[in-house]
């Protein structure tokens, strides 16, 4: 911490030299960021006529990002329920659910990343390392015509750095730092390097990243409980053949192992632990594999661009967490460290997604445009629950078990689901200020689950294969974009956009062990977002303001049900079902302002409204508010840079977030902590530039926040266990290009 903390106030010290310098300088504000959200080609912010925001590579590396807790309250609107690495549920508009698919879209390029809650009842979001990223774009409202199923409340992209083909170089990152309350000093590092092998035909570039944060909890086997470690590479090639014909080429692999950032209040007797406490007997981990392959092929026909692209997510999970209480209950022990109930629930899963896309964006020379495309997704996912006995030192054993056996459970479920579509959107610039579009999806999809029982609980012979069920559905879905252009810099747009979520099948085999029955699946949700909003940059760039509202319909919402407790079986059992109807308003504001060329003051924030609208047993009643769903969030921010001396300039900045209270379920149905508190993060950044080099200072959660953000809730007895906003953490980061 010393040496942190020592070159932190050198690099402070040097700022301070030449803050007086910097009001000379008076030009407008920076270039705007182009996106291709649309998919219809690149476009200025300003030019797409949707509610859309973009975090340039510069503006993560300013603030040294390196996951998305580090941009997300950049974002008006967005939060999450956040239990950990690759453990997020992201929270836009107010729609999230505790169940079913996801909510929001995620993709790393062309490759779906986007994530689905299915037996967890948390987020299960893939987390990508930023290194190497062009930008993070993130699109609000319903993209279901262009992203298809899943993007109900928007889609977040992000876009790498695609190889050069006539330029050798690249970039190197290190960054040391002291995490409070933690074991050890943390570090990541990640280097890139774009390599021209025949120039102007074909170039690699090769990346990678590592990443080592010790623990800040504890446990009874020591500290460090949840240290995290996590390493990326990536490999990409683009090859020209001829003059309109682009192959890019990615192969990608990420792994993280982390213990659980979940602590508890009391053990399992009930009686107080040390502030910052894994109470239970198990060891608690978080394994993730994820492997990303895509081929994207662009051929440039002359009257608008062929896109052809094939991905494969491949994802491998280990998620180890508390059972010793749940299966002394069960088995009627009255000391959940026995060693015949000391236990840990394991649940390894894997998913294989393959999807195709092939799509026409035209550029012809008139006031109408098109995008047409065909789509195909074959997803096949294998989850398990396992209760393995553990020994003394908190560690599955084969050999550690008392009178019911070493294994208390074995269950597995097998998922295939496939998504066929056709999509297809049309623009008509009506005149020079008022264009119009209109877009649309039909799709099919097929899902069918088979669950195995092979032990019982506490060991007893499983039940074997269960019933093979399947669901189907075919629908169609639209939206309708009016942008008007009152002046070049000053637009007004309105759409009206449906989004969905495929239905599915139960997973019965869980409350079968316990005797009871839940429903064979459920059915798909939708909603449909009603949106206006203004975008304005004045002639001089000096100040850019966007702003919207939006009203939201969403029926047959998707939602964690759990059945009732039955005399002599207190446990209960979560299913998914379709909880009635939920209604959502809000308004999102974004501003910047640059008084001289070298100040960026931020300011954005977001209101949101949602309620249910209809009583349903089990998902809350007319008037609750939507689980995890901010009534307020906002972000001031403030970056400014200034010359030092001829070569060596400086930069400053710092933001303050503040997120209002949430439920952690619907306030009718209380539990013994429902209520999440508000809370607000301080940042800071400080450091210097020379040419392509740059050294920072980074301070994260400046005032050590420790909010209790996710409450993750035991069924039987009580032991709940809490997430809390990560400890305030210094670091030192250096970085340059070559």
């Amino acid at each position: 911490m010393k040496h942190v903390r020592r070159g932190a106030t050198v690099t402070l010290s040097i700022l301070a030299l030449g803050f007086t310098s910097a009001w000379a300088q008076t030009s407008g504000g920076p270039e705007e960021i182009i996106v291709t959200a649309s998919k219809s080609g690149a476009a200025t912010i300003m030019a797409t006529p949707i509610t859309i925001q973009a975090i340039s590579q510069e503006g993560l590396e300013r603030r040294g990002a390196t996951e998305f807790n580090d941009f997300v309250n950049l974002i008006p609107g967005f939060s999450m329920s956040d239990q950990g690495a690759g453990n997020k549920r992201y929270v836009l508009r107010g729609i999230t659910s505790s169940s079913g698919a996801g909510t929001v879209g995620v993709y790393l390029d062309e490759i779906v990343l986007t994530g689905e809650n299915s037996q967890t009842g948390g987020g299960l979001q893939a987390d990508p390392r930023l290194f190497d990223i062009q930008r993070v774009e993130v699109l609000k409202g319903p993209q279901g015509t262009t992203y298809g199923s899943s993007a109900l409340s928007g889609v977040v992209r992000y876009i790498t750095n695609k190889p050069k083909l006539n330029e050798f170089g690249g970039s190197a990152r290190v960054a040391i730092g002291d995490q409070n309350h933690a074991a050890g000093p943390m570090y990541n590092t990640d280097v890139t390097v774009n390599i021209p092998v025949v120039t102007d035909v074909f170039a690699l570039r090769v990346s990678g990243f590592s990443q080592e944060k010790p623990g800040y909890l504890s446990n009874r086997y020591g500290d460090d409980a949840n240290h995290e470690r996590s390493w990326a590479n990536r490999i990409q090639g683009r090859l020209m053949l001829g003059d309109k014909i682009t192959l890019d080429l990615l192969y990608s692999k990420q792994h993280t192992h982390a213990g659980n950032n979940i602590y508890f209040k009391t053990d399992l007797f009930g009686r107080p632990v040390p502030e910052l406490y894994q109470s239970p007997p198990e060891r608690l981990r978080f394994v993730d594999d994820l492997k990303l392959y895509n081929a994207t092929l662009n051929y440039d026909v002359g009257f608008g661009t062929l896109t052809a692209t094939a991905s494969r997510t491949g994802r491998l999970l280990d998620y180890r967490r508390p059972a010793s209480q749940v299966i002394a209950g069960a088995a009627r022990v009255a000391n959940p460290e026995d060693p015949s109930v000391r236990s840990a629930l394991s649940n390894p899963r894997q998913s294989f997604v393959n999807s195709y896309e092939v799509r026409f964006a035209s550029d012809w020379a008139g006031p109408v445009q098109a995008l047409v495309g065909v789509y195909y997704q074959d997803d096949r996912r294998f989850f398990a629950s396992l209760i393995p006995t553990v020994n003394s030192n908190g560690y599955p054993d084969p050999t550690s078990f008392g009178r019911y056996g070493s294994l208390l459970q074995n269950r597995e479920l097998r998922t295939h689901v496939t998504e066929e579509a056709v999509f297809g959107e049309a623009t008509w610039s009506i005149t020079d200020k008022l264009k119009l579009i209109g877009g649309f999806r039909a799709f099919k999809f097929d899902n069918t689950a088979q669950a195995n029982v092979i032990l019982g609980t506490l060991g007893t012979p499983g039940a074997g294969l269960g019933v093979l069920s399947n669901a189907t559905e075919t629908s169609a879905l639209g939206r309708v974009i009016a942008s008007y252009d009152i002046m070049p810099d000053l637009k007004l747009y309105g759409q009206v956009a449906q989004g969905y979520r495929p239905g599915g099948n139960n997973d019965q085999s869980a409350a079968a062990l316990g005797g009871a029955t839940v429903p064979a699946g459920y059915n798909s949700d939708h909603l449909i977002n009603y949106e206006a909003g203004v975008k304005y940059t004045s002639p001089d760039r000096r100040f850019t303001a966007a702003l919207a509202g939006f009203y939201i319909d969403w029926t047959d919402i998707q939602l964690s049900l759990r059945t009732l407790p039955r005399p002599g079986f207190p446990q209960v059992y979560a299913y998914t079902g379709n909880a009635g109807q939920a209604r959502v308003k809000g308004a999102e504001i974004d501003l910047h302002f640059y008084p001289i060329a070298a100040l960026d003051l931020g300011l954005n924030a977001a209101w949101t409204d949602a309620i249910v609208l209809q009583t349903v047993t089990g998902g809350g009643v007319a008037g609750d508010k939507i689980p995890y769903t901010p009534t307020f969030t906002a972000n001031v921010s403030a970056d400014y840079r200034f010359p030092i001396t001829g070569l060596l300039n400086g930069f400053v900045g710092g933001d303050v977030s503040y997120t209002s209270q949430r439920q952690t379920n619907f306030p009718s149905n209380s539990t013994s902590f429902d209520k999440l508190p508000g809370y607000s993060t301080v940042n800071l950044r400080a450091g210097t530039e020379w040419g392509v080099y740059r050294a920072a200072v980074i301070v994260r959660n400046l005032l050590d926040d420790g909010t209790v953000t996710d409450v993750a809730y035991q069924t039987f007895p009580a032991l709940n266990g809490y997430f809390r906003n990560p400890p305030r953490t210094i670091s030192l980061e250096f970085s340059g290009k070559f």
